[in-house]
């Protein structure tokens, strides 16, 4: 973004002290270095001369199964924390961040040791017309703890899930703003996603206008609005667009469930198990507006 002049600087917006290039995020950064201590996991830093790529491999050629795990997830947790310090001025201590990789981990063995997926299950949906991706999202707000979540779905052309996401924030003001959020984390989803064409939907028929305005946003949401536009130029095809919120349910109750678990995941391929129903009854619909289209055509 920096070289393409779409940010001031390339300073890290956590240390302030370096260059955020992808070695400094993960390894050099003071925060990730207290990071990669609190979860035992010093050791990996001993090979500071080697470039990120062979730096990841070297860690992988010597670790174990569940230390691979432990690392993947710990790189994740890093860049998702980096994330919500630029779009959301939210920071988490290293402890909070090493806490939350052993948890998840600790969650992952739990599964394994049921023989379980929690629910979770692949599935298909009809395919957006046309496009590489559609990702629709929707937000949950807690007004009385000023927290919200956002629900995020992403299908490609051909109606599979490509991702399923939750996400969520703290210190949010308004639903207007949690609006504003989860849209934000669905163009963050399909850059994760690496998709160069998408659609983003969402059922706040404000906040979509806010994203296509021209006009200079001086709302509430102008901070989330003017991170999403400098991301533009990164998608060969990006357009934002207003849905019914009959067409939106998959992102509006993984966003209500969230907020009511209080649990944040993210899924490839896969979908939580109370949204497979609601997933069903959308796609029975929609094959049965083919087959009246299909009627209505033939009779002229």
């Amino acid at each position: 973004m920096y070289y393409k002049r779409l940010v001031a600087h390339a300073i890290c917006p956590i240390c302030g002290g370096g260059v955020e290039m992808t070695d400094h995020v993960f390894r050099s950064c003071p925060a990730s270095k207290d990071v990669w201590k609190l979860v035992g996991y010093s050791w990996i830093m001993s090979n500071t001369t080697q470039e990120t790529f062979e730096w990841l491999t070297w860690v992988f050629s010597v670790s174990s199964v569940l230390q691979r795990r432990v690392f993947c997830c710990a790189l994740w947790a890093l860049w998702i924390e980096r994330n919500k310090r630029v779009h959301e001025n939210s920071a988490k201590s290293g402890r909070e961040v090493a806490n939350f990789i052993q948890s998840y981990i600790k969650e992952l063995e739990g599964i394994e040791e049921r023989g379980l997926t929690r629910g979770v299950i692949s599935a298909k949906l009809e395919p957006p017309s046309g496009v590489c991706i559609k990702i629709n999202f929707d937000a949950d707000f807690d007004w009385a703890h000023s927290r919200s979540r956002s629900g995020i779905v992403a299908k490609n052309a051909l109606g599979k899930v490509v991702a399923s996401r939750s996400v969520i924030h703290a210190n949010v003001g308004a639903a207007f703003a949690a609006e504003a959020l989860a849209r934000l984390w669905a163009v963050q989803t399909g850059l994760d996603l690496g998709f160069t064409d998408m659609i983003i939907e969402g059922d706040s028929l404000s906040v979509i206008k806010k994203s296509k305005s021209d006009s200079q946003d001086k709302s509430e949401i102008s901070t989330y609005t003017r991170n999403i536009k400098r991301n533009i130029n990164s998608f060969r095809s990006l357009r934002i667009k207003h849905a019914r919120r009959s067409a939106n349910q998959l992102a509006h109750v993984i966003a209500t469930e969230s907020l009511r678990n209080g649990e944040e995941f993210y899924l490839e391929e896969k979908v939580p198990r109370f949204v497979v129903r609601i997933m069903e009854e959308e796609w029975i619909r929609a094959r049965l507006r083919r087959k009246m289209v299909k009627a209505l055509r033939s009779l002229g």
